[in-house]
């Protein structure tokens, strides 16, 4: 894999339940780690919803050196922005062990 093709930096996120008090609990998603990638828009769609709403979405290709803490439990933030990407399949399309193919959809602001 050349370096010069991974131009994106990626926090690779992970979920963690929050005691809110009361009994009460939360997920919220902390940063584990951080990692040059090649990020590769795949397709996009608008739907419109009842009314004048329009939802957006859009599916992501990720190159990345290979990493055994990334799975599909987690998400990526394209780190200096509020773009989030969740993760839906994970390969290691070689079997070597050196690269990792993400296919990721992005999420919507706030989620």
């Amino acid at each position: 894999m050349r370096a010069g093709r991974l131009r994106t930096r990626l926090v690779y996120q992970t979920p963690a339940t929050v005691d809110g008090g009361g009994g009460a609990s939360h997920d919220e998603w902390t940063d584990a780690f951080g990692l040059w990638a090649r990020l590769r828009p795949l397709k996009g769609d608008e739907t419109v919803d009842a009314g004048p709403q329009v939802r957006a979405s859009a599916d992501h290709e990720v190159t990345c050196r290979h990493d055994p803490r990334i799975d599909s439990t987690g998400r990526f933030r394209i780190a200096g922005t509020d773009r989030t990407l969740a993760i839906s399949a994970v390969a290691d399309w070689e079997t070597r062990g050196t690269e990792l193919t993400v296919r990721c959809h992005e999420t919507p602001k706030g989620a």
